[in-house]
């Protein structure tokens, strides 16, 4: 149940040698039994002895985002989120340097094959192009040639008049844009067709006169970046084009598959090591965090650490400081009681998984002072007791019930904290007392 009033509170003062701080640390933070002051108050963080560690460690998380963009735009499933319980129980098996080197490996890795591999479905969706416009080009141009023929010229017979002509690739958010600007290089002396291949591709053709327009039209395929495929002043013939394009893209599609398999399978090793990787970098940063607000003593042989405890949690601290230290070959930790004066001391309540969500509830209005009345204990009762007069219904009552026994269920049967109703399943005793409100009292006044 929870406490009536907060718990007695010690100021401690902790000695310890450097070797076992970080071990140290762990465990504390483990069984939250001490809150740690900031000793260095004054000094500039940049100046803290961490600083440079928790830049690095913030370094190797940001590639680890990165790493899970990438993972995303693949469509790679992958499981990152931690939580706080899993925090609090999972061991540090590898240092910060071990992880630093395998995600630096892997994202190298990863960065290369993604670049090769974008390359060649480019080249691959280029041999498709080409082909699409080769396969298509007799039938377009008798389509369309008589119709630039009698723009340009009239009803003249214009038969032996060399017009030119490119053809190519756009896409269908290009096609406006480039007939414009085709329109005004060309100062409206062109014709420009267009043919759809599929949603977001369609085959183009400008035809010219002039072999200055020809070089003009070039320039504004490179600038906006649009495929040209085949060109009337090309000297093979187009047969061979197409037959050249057919083995190319056969090519390109062979060493895209190739190389997109090993980038998946690449991708799928490394999504099993994501979570690990960000389990233990959330430890060590927030060890090197606390570690921070230490002070070195002894010519840095000794670290200063102090900090309010719980006067039940003093014994098993110091168990913790005979722990890390037995058998390290390093000096012994102490652990002394320090009276302050003009600070009070924090407020700390015992919780269980019964009255900890309706602590929560409390602590979201204000946390009580040292040594008051907790609220929360009435509010285990007042909470549910004033929604089941509000809301006081049978069937939503029962339907609260139904949906708190679920919640029980399922937290015993599976691992819930990481599905969409871990944020309810915190809160099952307070839906459980909710329903179970709703029920008597709308029973009661029937």
């Amino acid at each position: 149940m929870a406490s009536f009033r907060s718990l007695d509170m010690a100021y401690v003062q902790l000695l310890l040698p450097p070797a076992v701080s970080e071990e140290f640390i762990d465990a504390a933070g483990r069984e939250e039994c001490i809150q740690f002051t900031d000793l260095n108050e004054d000094v500039q963080p940049f100046q803290r002895p961490y600083t440079k560690e928790i830049l690095r460690i913030q370094e190797i998380e940001r590639r680890i985002r990165d790493i899970e963009n990438q993972l995303k735009d693949y469509k790679i499933p992958f499981d990152s989120q931690i939580t706080p319980a899993e925090l609090k129980t999972y061991q540090r098996r590898a240092t910060v340097e071990t992880i630093q080197r395998d995600v630096n490996k892997s994202f190298q890795e990863l960065k290369n094959q993604g670049v090769a591999e974008k390359g060649l479905r480019k080249q691959w969706s280029e041999s498709q192009a080409k082909v699409e416009v080769l396969s298509r080009m007799d039938g377009f141009l008798s389509q369309e040639r008589r119709a630039f023929v009698e723009e340009a010229l009239g009803d003249e017979d214009g038969e032996e008049v060399a017009f030119k002509f490119i053809a190519g690739v756009v896409t269908t958010t290009q096609r406006v844009p480039f007939a414009r600007q085709v329109y005004l290089t060309s100062r409206g002396n062109s014709l420009i067709r267009f043919q759809d291949i599929d949603a977001d591709r369609m085959v183009f053709v400008v035809f010219f006169l002039g072999a200055q327009l020809q070089r003009s039209l070039r320039r504004l395929c490179q600038f906006m970046n649009i495929l040209i495929c085949y060109e009337s002043e090309s000297e093979i013939p187009r047969e061979v084009l197409l037959e050249q394009a057919k083995n190319e893209r056969t090519e390109n599609k062979r060493a895209h598959s190739a190389t997109r398999n090993l980038l998946m399978q690449l991708m799928r090793d490394v999504a099993d090591h994501l979570k690990t990787w960000k389990l233990t970098l959330a430890q060590e940063l927030g060890i090197r965090v606390i570690m921070n607000r230490f002070q070195s003593h002894q010519g840095n042989r000794v670290l200063r650490a102090e900090g309010w405890c719980a006067m039940n949690k003093k014994e098993r601290i110091q168990q913790m400081l005979e722990s890390v230290t037995r058998d390290k070959g390093v000096g012994q930790a102490m652990m002394t009681d320090m009276l302050i004066t003009g600070r009070k001391p924090p407020t700390y309540f015992e919780t269980t998984d019964f009255t900890l969500a309706f602590q929560k509830i409390v602590d979201t209005y204000g946390v009580p002072r040292y040594k008051e009345f907790n609220p929360a204990v009435p509010t285990i009762i007042t909470f549910p007791f004033l929604f089941g007069v509000m809301y006081g219904d049978v069937f939503h009552g029962s339907c609260l019930l139904l949906f708190a026994l679920t919640l029980f269920a399922l937290g015993k049967f599976t691992d819930i904290n990481k599905t969409s109703f871990g944020a309810m399943y915190f809160a099952r005793y307070v839906v459980l007392f909710m329903g179970f409100f709703c029920d008597v009292l709308r029973i009661d006044l029937q």
